[in-house]
């Protein structure tokens, strides 16, 4: 029973955090559950900045051919994308890269 009670708190403290549409949005790894993640972001809320951290790079085990459709699509649709710069930390509110960079996020998953 407490490790549902504990997991039914969570969820309401997150549904209230993200109750409000996030600005900016950094989803970390590049395989195909991040993707989907950042692509999921940008529908439900159009206005957000979402950024992809794929770290390894993006989905290392697709061909080629489906990594240039993504990629292309990506940038449609406006997402940001950063290859090749794994995360180093989550700090509040930010992302820092292995590089030093620091990416600004509202909702970081």
């Amino acid at each position: 029973v407490k490790p549902i009670a504990g997991f039914l708190r969570r969820l309401r403290e997150s549904e209230a955090a993200l109750a409000q549409a996030p600005r900016r949005v950094a989803v970390i790894g590049g395989g195909p559950a991040g993707i989907e993640l950042a692509f999921a972001f940008r529908d439900r809320w159009p206005q957000a900045n979402v950024t992809l951290i794929a770290g390894s790079g993006l989905a290392p085990s697709l061909p080629d051919s489906a990594l240039r459709r993504i990629r292309r699509r990506l940038e449609a649709r406006g997402i940001a994308l950063v290859e090749q710069d794994p995360a180093a930390e989550v700090e509040s509110g930010a992302v820092r890269l292995a590089s030093g960079l620091r990416i600004e996020a509202d909702a970081i998953c």
